[in-house]
């Protein structure tokens, strides 16, 4: 009996607590939204008989608190008045209130006129008054003690300034606000007309009074996206001497559209240390030869290649056909562009491009009008220690895909080239400059045609520098090396690299098809070449560390000189001989450059290739040698 009882006494204290765990949050949080509303309602009832000086009032016609809970709940809850989260109460929220309470007003006012007893005309408006401050002060209370007390009570908040005090800067103050993971301690602006006024209660400062801050902030916010990147340089050499990270804010529009959050603040992109101004597309050279047509990309997988294809999709292709040997690469490709819903068919082949048989078929199943030629292997070390194969897939697939696309007279043919094919020192740079040259040998055989205006394929090159975010670029490496507490592996003190981003890469590969009349060598105008070393210390700067050297032993990440790699320079160069011409573009130009192609060019291609399938290395290097003298003249 005594066991029967026990079970039974559990049973209903697991019941109760099952109950009360259960309990729909929702329904929960709207009875105490309500109750508070009937002891604002009753406070202001009070209040209203005691301004009116006729406390017996309140006393006698108590009918109005009932009257309060059969109208004004009911139009609370039909009105949405409980469905809105108090932790996000907002000034809008406010105005609503008192428009609910105003339609109340008037409801009341016409009740007035059918109640048994006379009711001072003031006292209506009174309640209204008392019932609208009660309301917003409350809630406002309630919403503040949410976010610092309860939300708080586990989170340390980054203690932060914001650089700008502009109505973004504003806008984003308001919802780092409602975080709990920040608190905002000032804002730095250098507008004499703001500095000492406040945003939010919160001071406004000049960029002078920066090392107040040293030691009691944990990060800095950029809010300025509209400055240009010349000036924002300017302001993160400022902002850099505080030894803290410093973050951008995403613009408002995302924050509105919902597509980030304030947890999604990002690290000051390595774009902002080249100095410039991103090149920006004109747009009457995009477009012609990728709108309503039918595409190729190679390399299709690769950093440059997939870049490349996001910007067509956004052109509205025809078809965009990606070629790509790497599986892997081509699976995350192709998702990522699927998930575009650009609506323009997109067909996967996973293919080597020296696969001629295998392509042909592909050319006579499809009308391409357009090819790019990315696909390369490109990383020096790598193609230095395994020649023949980095060799053959650079050179090859180059004279395979130009092949094709003379035979099956593709209009427009845009080959990926490198700076490093310009002088070589290693063979990557050699093989590069060799298909520079293949595509050469194919444009001028083209000219005739293109001048009698018949079906023929207009050839032309595009040479890069050094692609920020590319796979195997120095800038990954560094972020790597810097996240697992370093040291920075830098090959020179002295080296020195032009850089581009991938954005501004795809810009020059799409708009020279436009600017193009075939044989045409482009290049970008990439501003002044960077100091590697200088950019590692960059970088461990703006991820709020120090530099570890001789003068501070008690630094965090260390630089390290590691020594020049087989066939490295110290500078990259992006002419031959020649010089830079202009376009429609101001800041692409194309070369004058006098690429001599051997008579026996083919023949000695040819014989290349056998060394290929004999896999001789030495044989086919020698035959390098011949194709690319200024290789050769290197390596001596």
């Amino acid at each position: 009996m005594r066991n029967q009882f026990f079970y039974k006494k559990i049973y209903i204290q697991n019941a109760t607590k099952k109950f009360i765990f259960n309990f729909d949050k929702a329904i929960l949080r709207k009875i105490v939204l309500l109750l508070i509303d009937c002891l604002i309602f009753f406070q202001a009832l009070f209040l209203s008989s005691v301004v009116i000086a006729d406390k017996s009032f309140f006393i006698d016609n108590f009918k109005y608190f009932y009257l309060h809970l059969f109208i004004v709940i009911p139009i609370y809850a039909l009105s949405g008045q409980y469905k809105n989260l108090s932790r996000y109460a907002s000034v809008e929220d406010f105005y609503k209130i008192i428009y609910r309470n105003f339609f109340i007003f008037i409801i009341y006012i016409l009740f007035d006129r059918f109640l048994p007893f006379e009711v001072n005309s003031n006292y209506f408006f009174i309640l209204f008054l008392f019932t609208c401050i009660f309301s917003g002060i409350i809630r406002f209370s309630l919403r503040d003690f949410i976010f610092r007390y309860i939300n708080k009570k586990n989170i340390k908040p980054k203690k932060v300034i914001i650089y700008g005090a502009d109505k973004e800067s504003a806008k984003l103050a308001s919802i780092i606000r409602k975080e709990n993971s920040y608190e905002i301690l000032a804002f730095i602006d250098d507008s004499s007309d703001l500095v000492g006024l406040k945003i939010y209660g919160k001071p406004i400062y000049s960029s002078k009074d920066l090392d107040y801050f040293s030691g009691k902030i944990n990060q800095v916010l950029i809010s300025d996206s509209n400055i240009k990147r010349s000036s924002k340089l300017k302001i993160i050499n400022k902002l850099k001497k505080l030894g803290v990270p410093l973050l951008e804010l995403p613009s408002v529009d995302k924050f509105v559209s919902g597509k980030t959050s304030i947890d999604l603040l990002k690290p000051i992109s390595i774009e902002e240390l080249l100095g410039r101004d991103p090149v920006k597309p004109i747009k009457k050279l995009t477009g012609p030869g990728v709108k309503d047509v039918e595409v190729l990309v190679t390399g299709a997988g690769g950093s440059i290649g997939k870049g490349l294809c996001k910007q067509l999709i956004a052109l509205k292709p025809k078809k965009l056909i990606l070629i790509e040997i790497s599986e892997y690469s081509l699976y995350l490709s192709h998702q990522e562009l699927l998930a575009l819903n650009s609506g323009v068919e997109i067909i996967p082949v996973l293919q080597d491009c020296r696969n001629e048989k295998a392509l042909t078929k592909l050319f006579r199943e499809n009308n391409i009008k357009t090819i790019f030629h990315a696909a390369a292997y490109k990383h020096v070390p790598l193609v230095e220690a395994n020649a023949l194969a980095g060799l053959s897939n650079n050179v090859l697939s180059t004279k395979v895909i130009c092949s094709l696309a003379t035979r099956f007279q593709i209009r427009n043919f845009i080959f990926v080239s490198t700076d490093k094919a310009v002088r070589p020192t290693n063979v990557m740079g050699a093989s590069k400059r060799l298909a520079e040259l293949i595509v050469f040998a194919f444009a001028e055989k083209e000219k005739n045609a293109i001048q009698k205006n018949k079906n023929s394929t207009i050839f032309s090159m595009v040479r890069f520098g050094n692609v920020l975010g590319s796979s195997g670029s120095v800038i990954p490496l560094f972020l790597k090396q810097i996240k697992e507490g370093g040291p920075i592996t830098v090959t020179h003190e002295k080296v020195i690299r032009y850089f581009m981003t991938i954005d501004e890469a795809c810009i020059l590969l799409i708009q020279s098809i436009s600017l193009s009349q075939g044989g045409d060598l482009f290049l970008l105008d990439m501003g002044e070449p960077v100091l590697i070393s200088h950019l590692a210390k960059q970088m461990i700067l703006l991820s709020g560390m120090s530099i570890k050297d001789k003068d501070n032993i008690n630094g965090d990440i260390e630089i390290t000189i590691t020594g020049l790699r087989p066939g490295e320079k110290l500078y990259e160069e992006l002419l031959i001989d020649g010089e830079a011409l202009k376009t429609d573009h101001p800041l692409i130009f194309k070369t004058n450059e006098k690429n001599k192609v051997l008579p026996s060019f083919f023949e000695k291609l040819k014989i290349l290739e056998n060394h290929f399938e004999e896999e001789s290395e030495d044989k086919a290097l020698s035959i390098l040698r011949e194709l690319v003298p200024e290789w050769n003249k290197s390596k001596k």
